[in-house]
């Protein structure tokens, strides 16, 4: 599935640390509702130690919480 992605491991984590400015703990590609991939990355950054989490569409690139 990774490959499937149109949105890669790593934009997803610059997206991510663009609007939570953190230290970033881990990301996984999961399944969703995304038309073209069915897919989302879940982004969890460490913010004053809490962790954040957002969800990245794997194929727009938009981010939600």
């Amino acid at each position: 599935k990774l490959t499937e992605a149109f949105v890669t491991l790593r934009q997803a984590v610059d997206t991510v640390l663009d609007q939570v400015p953190g230290d970033f703990r881990k990301a996984e590609l999961l399944p969703d509702s995304a038309p073209a991939t069915g897919m989302r990355w879940d982004v969890s950054v460490e913010v004053d130690k809490e962790l954040v989490a957002l969800t990245v569409d794997a194929t727009s690139g938009d981010v939600r919480e």
